[in-house]
């Protein structure tokens, strides 16, 4: 382990929260039989908004997992890496999730990783190096400055890097902090974290109960489990966090001199889902409104789709000092492959049950119903098959014009893309294989619609 970096950045109740419950819990043990996925880290989705489809992944690579808790991020990657010419230095200022991530670590015989036990704001280019990909989530949103943390993040990443970041969403976050709110007001003196969690369990099981509050049964076993102590402990009484609008990071991005790069999902049933609920348009029809919401920027029409979507609990995207960092389907010698192994299932279920019409149940409560018809169904056929946009577009141009077959492609991919179903990567490169979530559906997009499909297609 590196030495102990600075921590006096961080608040000593805050490091002794993470000291006391390193969250997420994930026993070592359970490594032999499961593989817990980091959504924002799959290779697929990495290659495609940070490097442009093009990163060989066979060359070497220094990767920074800053804040990595426990271990998910390492670990995920780790296996998808194996084997590859590639460095990790794994950074957190808690010990005690520090050494759970290295048990999980030995578990897997993941030996190509450097431990430091420290701050990210200590960051030095000099001491640590430059980083083609950092991994950063929920951390910056728990500093006094997140900015600060951004910068020294941007100090030690490549030229041509990319970083995976999630931050917290200011309105799909609301109800959250409502409940922290309750809590501190339930116990207006200071307390010790023990008895902060016996009020914060009998509180919120009692409101589950009296139906008050949502949640279940499920929601109701999981608070008043002993293991879950630090899920309530990050999620209801932690000492420190903001929330942030798409507005807020589109600041933050540019006071680092950053880019975003796109967008994608952290958790299957809530947080940030795909690029398509950062678009207003969901929300109006009308022409003068559509004409006035076409005319703001990025930034502005992001913050307006969030308000009336108000579901972003987290904004999981990616960033990079370029402009154009991700890939696009205009780019013809790109080739589409399946995000995940659920938009692949989805994919073969819209073609098994030969359906022209697919009701898309978006997170934010939006039906985006997509046509596919006989053009649709050619695109999709060849996603995964390594073919270029160009030769889809060639072989589609058979039963028209080179330019009505790219004017049919093009927006077809770029819906798929948004949706978070395909990536694109350049075409002969080696393939990045799929890996299994255990989760049962991708939350790109919620495929509730296709459940069905996908299983009647097995």
């Amino acid at each position: 382990m590196r030495p102990i970096l600075d921590l006096q950045n961080y608040l000593p109740e805050i490091r002794d929260q993470y000291e006391r419950y390193p969250f997420p819990v994930r026993p070592p043990e359970l490594e032999a039989t499961r593989l817990i996925v980091s959504e924002i880290d799959h290779l697929r989705k990495i290659d495609h908004h940070c490097f442009g489809g093009r990163r060989d992944f066979d060359q070497p690579m220094r990767i920074l997992i800053a804040g990595g808790g426990t271990g998910d991020a390492l670990i995920f990657l780790g296996e998808q890496l194996r084997g590859k010419p590639t460095e990790f230095v794994f950074l957190d200022m808690s010990e005690a999730s520090l050494c759970i991530a290295q048990d999980r670590a030995a578990a897997r015989d993941l030996s190509n990783v450097t431990w430091v036990h420290g701050s990210l704001l200590e960051l030095d280019p000099v001491d640590v190096g430059k980083f083609d990909y950092i991994n950063c989530v929920g951390v910056l949103h728990h500093l006094s400055d997140p900015a600060e943390g951004l910068a020294r993040l941007e100090s030690v990443l490549a030229p041509d890097g990319g970083m995976g970041l999630m931050l917290y969403g200011k309105y799909g976050r609301r109800r959250v902090y409502l409940i922290q709110e309750l809590l501190s007001l339930l116990m207006p003196e200071p307390t010790g974290m023990e008895e902060q969690l016996a009020v914060a369990r009998g509180t919120l099981s009692s409101l589950i109960r009296e139906k008050v509050l949502g949640g279940g049964p499920g929601m109701l076993e999981l608070i008043e489990d002993p293991v879950a102590s630090s899920y309530l402990v990050d999620t209801y009484l932690h000492g420190q966090d903001q929330a942030f609008s798409f507005s807020d990071i589109d600041r933050l991005l540019k006071s680092c001199d950053l880019q975003l790069a796109g967008f994608t999902n952290f958790f299957d049933e809530q947080g940030a889902t795909c690029a398509l609920e950062y678009d207003p348009l969901l929300f109006f029809s009308d022409p003068e409104q559509v004409a006035r919401v076409k005319q703001l920027p990025f930034a502005n029409r992001a913050h307006i789709a969030e308000l009336l979507g108000s579901s972003t609990s987290m904004h999981a995207f990616y960033t990079s000092r370029r402009s154009a960092a991700g890939a696009t389907p205009m780019e013809q010698d790109l080739a589409p492959f399946s995000c995940t192994e659920y938009g692949r299932r989805a994919i073969d279920g819209i073609l098994a049950q030969g359906l022209s019409l697919v009701p898309i149940h978006l997170n934010c409560g939006v039906v985006k119903t997509v046509d596919i018809d006989d053009a649709a169904r050619s695109v999709l056929r060849y996603v995964d098959q390594d073919i270029s946009i160009g030769e889809i577009v060639q072989a589609l141009a058979a039963d028209g014009t080179p330019g009505q077959a790219t004017n049919r492609v093009v927006p077809l991919i770029d819906l798929l893309v948004n949706l978070g179903l395909v990536t694109l990567r350049q075409k002969g490169l080696a393939r990045i294989a799929l890996q299994r979530s255990t989760r049962p559906w991708n939350s790109a997009v919620d495929l509730r619609s296709f459940v069905k499909m996908a299983a009647d297609a097995q």
